[in-house]
């Protein structure tokens, strides 16, 4: 059971890192229930789509820790409802945090999996997002393929950006799920391809991928 959805970095906008899904969190926080945060509500189009909510990049960081996070999908996970309102969106070094002082019972280290979402319309309203996320990576000791952290991104030129930046693993999404409809003319975007693959010669993704990736660095899950 997850309590509630799986953390990915977002940007509020002294660019912390925070952990939710989308940036934008009307579904994924009780930000709809703060009267005082209705006017924040906005349209906005990301990666080609037009979306309607409140969106991380609108808050300060002190704003979005008085929400407080909620399950994505209720009607797929409805368990996870009972864990709805507790939490505080974490940020992304309070999930290394908490990475580093937890143990599975055979004593081996706890990694993090981030994945960044939208680096291209992030770069787009100045806020990169491979920066701080290296930076918060490397001032925590993750600095090579030694340490335990996977990062994944949909985006072909994140991930060569950050492949550059960093030696950490860096994944594609390559196992088998449909591509999305939006952004097909972008080369710079993995949904652009036809098919992405699991298999280990990379056929699947797009030219100009790293050659470390995905067959020597990781392997991407599947879309959800």
């Amino acid at each position: 059971m997850r309590r509630p959805h799986r953390a990915r970095p977002g940007l509020d906008q002294g660019r912390r890192a925070g952990a939710r899904h989308e940036n934008e969190i009307g579904g994924t926080t009780d930000v709809a229930a703060h009267t005082e945060l209705t006017s924040r509500r906005t349209t906005k189009v990301v990666d080609g789509t037009s979306v309607t909510g409140w969106f991380t990049e609108d808050f300060t960081w002190a704003e979005l820790q008085t929400l407080r996070a909620r399950e994505r999908l209720p009607a797929v996970r409805p368990a996870n409802t009972a864990f709805d309102g507790p939490y505080e969106i974490p940020s992304l070094q309070q999930v290394i945090d908490l990475a580093k002082r937890s143990r599975p019972c055979d004593g081996d280290k706890v990694g993090i999996y981030p994945e960044t979402k939208h680096p291209s319309y992030f770069d787009g309203i100045g806020l990169s997002r491979e920066e701080p996320l290296v930076r918060t990576l490397q001032r925590n000791g993750y600095r090579d393929e030694r340490h335990p952290v996977i990062v994944q991104s949909f985006e072909v030129g994140n991930l060569k950006q950050l492949d550059r930046m960093t030696d950490v693993r860096l994944v594609p999404p390559t196992s088998a799920w449909a591509p999305i409809p939006t952004r097909s003319d972008d080369p710079n975007c993995l949904c652009s391809c036809a098919h992405l693959r699991a298999s280990k010669d990379r056929s699947g993704l797009p030219p100009g991928i790293p050659a470390s990736l995905p067959t020597d660095r990781g392997e991407g899950g599947k879309k959800r």
